[in-house]
């Protein structure tokens, strides 16, 4: 009686132990962008239990028994399973890598495909859905950029080169899902944006600031640079000055294909998820996925990232995250990242760019946005850059507080730089991204022209140098010599940059060049790209012209954010080389009653205007004026 008791006891322990309810909640993100992915799947494998993730990625599952691993998947991201235990309350995140975007061919028998038509939509009223249809609007701005080195495998962390930086590794949490990574840089800002239509660009205030890393001038505005200002409603985007068709620019459907993978109701409104890819290779593209409502078109969030096909000098990866949120009747943003990825080689150290905007306190229409939009004027924020390092501020004035991950960034930089190796290593760094060596007052370079080759000049050494901000702030000279071995010719040129006033800024220049050229295009017409930002080139012949050009300009900066540059430009341009050479060659007749009196000279003298937006500028202002 007393065994059958026991076992009986032992049996209802056993069920009510079995019958104990487990909850598992999370979140399922991009493993890149950190966003929340919407309506992705968590489940148990081999089973029918699973849970859609709501708008912002987040999940809850409950189960009456255990199991040992919980499955998260997502269309266009790798499918990712984690181990789970006995604890009746877990929390688990998954974070999915993005895999490449590829469907089975699709045949559609009669109609328009149903996806063409919302991109239609989203087109046609892409200029009312963009904030700046408003008369006038400002908000705050909270920005974040982070510069690090990334890829660094075991072997290269244990290595000398490294050795002075091991203590970086150590601080790295294994289980962060954080690949190990060297930061160089972060920079945050906050700053209030004002914008009247018909006035100009935006203005921005910048109210405070904080850096911490490289304080180099050149690399820290290249940093900035990486991520130029962007909508995903501008039919081009602009990376590193190289220009992708955005997938709702207005011929986006001869670029793109789309296909609508999924639809929900949101506050009795339908959305639609499409994906979409590159009808051809090696386009400047992208490939990816957007939220847009259906009855207003407006896009809800676009996560894409830079075609593998795309060859961009270094460039890995570029990946760019947009999100808007409806207020009354207008779609406004949140957030928005772009993220680049540079590799020089396989098993070699990259370094990796991120970018971070958040949006908050807009104020639509309002007649003080007007007043301070005048007020305001973009070269303050040279005059003074409001530098605030009280982490007491920053705590309260982020609009997303900081991660695990970069609330140690700041600690490591600070310790980074205290490592004689480091600046040895940034000095490395700003030399590949600026193309000079700067040696007291004087710069060398750029490094990438020393040495190329060519069919008319064969080896071509050039030998270029400039003055730097130790000679002086104001006032810039600069000057190359070349030389071909093959045509034993020297070419040369020399410019110099004179800023007469800082605020308002006027600035005086002038340059000379007697060289050669693959284009006929004026300097005030083709400006040298830098170096990350070229893209493989066809094997073409070449057509050199040799040009000789002398120009004298005055720019102007206005408080309205614009510019103003006026050029006198004289050149001179023949063909170099000849077609018998591999060269190029032309001519033209002064006279047709003299058939042999050929000429290949072409003089012009050419008086230009130009406007520009200062914000454009203002790179380019900081590194000269130190």
């Amino acid at each position: 009686m007393g065994r059958w008791l026991y076992s009986f006891i032992f049996v209802c322990i056993s069920t009510l132990a079995w019958a104990q309810p487990y909850t598992i909640k999370g979140r399922v993100l991009d493993a890149d962008t950190k966003e929340g992915l919407p309506f992705s799947n968590v489940y148990f494998a081999g089973t029918t239990i699973g849970v859609p993730t709501d708008l912002d990625g987040y999940y809850e599952i409950t189960t009456e028994q255990p199991y040992d691993s919980l499955t998260a998947s997502a269309l266009g991201y790798q499918i990712l399973s984690k181990s789970l235990t006995r604890e009746p309350e877990q929390t688990v995140d998954f974070y999915l890598s993005s895999s490449q975007f590829d469907l089975q061919e699709i045949v559609v028998l009669a109609g328009e495909n149903p996806a063409n038509r919302i991109v239609k939509g989203i087109i046609a009223n892409k200029d009312k859905n963009r904030i700046e249809a408003q008369d006038a609007f400002q908000y705050e701005s909270y920005a974040k950029v982070e510069l690090d080195l990334e890829n660094i495998d075991e072997k290269l962390r244990n290595s000398k080169l490294l050795k002075p930086f091991e203590f970086v590794f150590e601080n790295i949490d294994s289980t962060s899902d954080e690949k190990p990574f060297l930061p160089m840089y972060i920079n945050e800002v906050l700053e209030d944006v004002y914008y009247v239509k018909g006035e100009g660009n935006p203005k921005n205030l910048i109210r405070a600031q904080r850096t911490s890393g490289t304080d180099n001038p050149t690399l820290v505005e290249y940093i900035k640079k990486i991520h130029a200002p962007f909508s995903i409603y501008d039919n081009w985007i602009y990376v590193l000055e190289k220009g992708f068709i955005s997938p709702f620019a207005n011929g986006g459907l001869g670029y793109y294909e789309y296909y609508i993978m999924d639809s929900t109701l949101v506050d009795g409104k339908l959305r639609y998820q499409l994906k979409f890819k590159p009808k051809r290779k090696q386009e400047t593209t992208f490939y990816g996925d957007f939220w847009v409502e259906d009855s207003t078109f407006a896009i809800e969030r676009v996560n894409m990232r830079m075609s593998p096909d795309v060859n961009i000098n270094l460039v890995k990866r570029i990946i760019i995250y947009q999100e808007f949120k409806p207020s009354d009747s207008l779609w406004l943003p949140v957030t928005q990242k772009m993220i680049v990825d540079f590799a020089p080689a396989e098993k070699v150290p990259g370094m990796i760019g991120r970018r971070t905007e958040t949006f908050r306190n807009f104020v639509i229409n309002h007649d003080q946005t007007k007043t301070q939009y005048e007020k305001t004027s973009p070269e303050d924020n040279l005059r003074d850059p409001n530098f605030v390092d009280s982490e007491e501020f920053w705590a309260k004035a982020r609009h997303v507080p900081l991660n695990k991950t970069e609330e140690t960034v700041y600690a490591m930089v600070d310790s980074i730089k205290n490592v004689p190796a480091y600046k040895t290593y940034t000095q490395i760094i700003e030399i590949i991204v600026n193309g000079y060596f700067i040696t007291g007052s004087v710069e060398l370079g750029p490094y990438a022209s020393v040495y190329s080759v060519n069919p008319v000049e064969g080896n071509r050494f050039r030998f270029g140098m400039r003055t730097s901000t130790n000679f002086s702030k104001d006032l810039r000279f600069g000057g190359y010599i070349a030389y071909g071995t093959k045509d034993e010719e020297f070419k040369y040129g020399g410019d110099f940059v004179w800023v007469m006033n800082k605020y308002p800024r006027k600035v005086i220049g002038g340059a000379y060049k007697n060289d050669i050229s693959l284009n006929s295009e004026s300097s005030e017409d083709f400006v040298e790209s830098d170096f990350f930002s070229g893209t493989l080139r066809r094997n073409v012949p070449m057509k050199l012209i040799r040009v000789e050009e002398g120009k004298l300009y005055y720019e102007r900066y206005w408080n309205k954010g614009f510019s103003n540059r006026i050029t006198l430009l004289k050149r001179e341009m023949d063909p170099y080389g000849g077609i018998p050479e591999s060269g190029f060659n032309y001519a033209y007749l002064n006279d047709t009653e003299a058939p042999f009196d050929a000429d290949t000279t072409i003089s012009t003298t050419e008086f230009i205007f130009k406007r520009a937006s200062l914000m454009t500028k203002l790179c380019w202002m900081a590194i000269l004026s130190g």
